[in-house]
């Protein structure tokens, strides 16, 4: 029988304006992923970081190789023209200049124009409290329940105990960004069958999640984040617990981007650290990135039957579903 349900969600933002990107540049983002055939993409992170930029452009004249990545809008050949053109002759005046760099065409330009900008002289650096102040905040609460019973709420042919939960899902999501420079975000999730505010289990909600992360707040300091956050090194091949997926037939689309150090803001309750990492620039061309981490994986336990008196257990993988029923 095919299951129905009833869904309820709610989106308000804290602030009296919203910063979202407009549906007809959605369109143009969605047809330039197309035709770039983009290896690897999160389209949550990727639309999360482009809103901050929409609000707040980037800056040109001071972004560097990571920022530039980061948009997910430029090829490796684009950013290394951008910045030899930088470097060759100064500043950009405006942003129609990237007219003259070979590599840029029209339609990437335009598209740019959205999310960058050449830097505002006056415009001193913002302190701490007033980054987290005039934060764009936004506020997701969202509840699923199936109309009918599913059998594993019933108790069993062989009185096997029904889900200890109800049948409903809930989840919040709390996010905030300032021109992605401060980004926090708290994530709680309750899934169907699963207890909510019991004493059977750690601070009484399945799964918390929560962050804060700033970057190119000093010359030393590039980036630190406080809480979940995900690492890539190595290309992936040292540490990698982001999203990649997917192949292209595009040469430089092989090569991992972006910043060592993200926040997290899935609901997959595995794949990620918690505690603090941070990424510090001591000298001039020279980066460290130092991270701790301590975090409970989930694992599916099996026991030995052979052995009846004192049977063995152990683990044979880490569970994947997030379910804990």
């Amino acid at each position: 029988m095919r299951y129905f349900y009833i869904l309820l969600s709610l989106s308000y933002s804290l602030q009296g304006f919203a910063q979202d990107i407009p549906d007809d540049l959605l369109g143009q983002l969605e047809e330039f992923a197309q035709n770039a055939e983009e290896a690897e993409l999160d389209l949550s992170l990727t639309l999360d970081i482009l809103s901050g930029y929409y609000a707040s452009p980037l800056d040109i004249n001071q972004a560097t190789y990571d920022d530039l990545q980061e948009l997910r809008l430029l090829s490796e050949t684009q950013i290394a023209d951008l910045l030899d053109h930088r470097s060759r002759f100064g500043d950009f005046i405006l942003t129609e200049e990237l007219q003259s760099i070979p590599s840029f065409d029209i339609n990437v330009i335009k598209l740019l124009q959205n999310f960058v900008k050449v830097r505002d002289v006056n415009q001193l650096p913002l302190s701490l409290p007033r980054l987290f102040k005039e934060s764009d905040t936004e506020l997701f609460l969202r509840w699923r329940r199936f109309v009918q019973e599913k059998k594993g709420f019933k108790p069993g042919l062989n009185s096997d105990a029904p889900y200890l939960g109800d049948r409903n899902k809930l989840f919040l999501r709390l996010r905030g960004n300032n021109a992605n420079r401060l980004r926090y975000g708290l994530t709680i999730e309750k899934d169907e069958g699963e207890q909510l505010l019991s004493d059977t289990i750690n601070n009484g909600l399945d799964y918390i999640s929560g962050h804060i992360y700033l970057q190119d707040y000093s010359t030393l300091l590039k980036e630190v984040v406080i809480g979940d956050y995900s690492i890539s090194m190595g290309q992936g091949l040292i540490e990698h617990n982001g999203f990649g997926a997917g192949k292209s037939v595009i040469i430089d689309g092989i090569k991992r981007g972006g910043r060592t150090i993200r926040p997290y803001n899935s609901v997959i309750e595995n794949g990620y650290h918690r505690g603090l990492a941070a990424t510090l620039r001591p000298i001039p061309k020279l980066e460290v990135s130092v991270f701790l981490s301590r975090v409970k994986r989930d694992g599916n336990i099996i026991v030995d039957s052979l052995d009846v008196d004192t049977p063995d257990q152990f683990v044979s993988s880490l569970q994947n579903n997030g379910s804990h029923r």
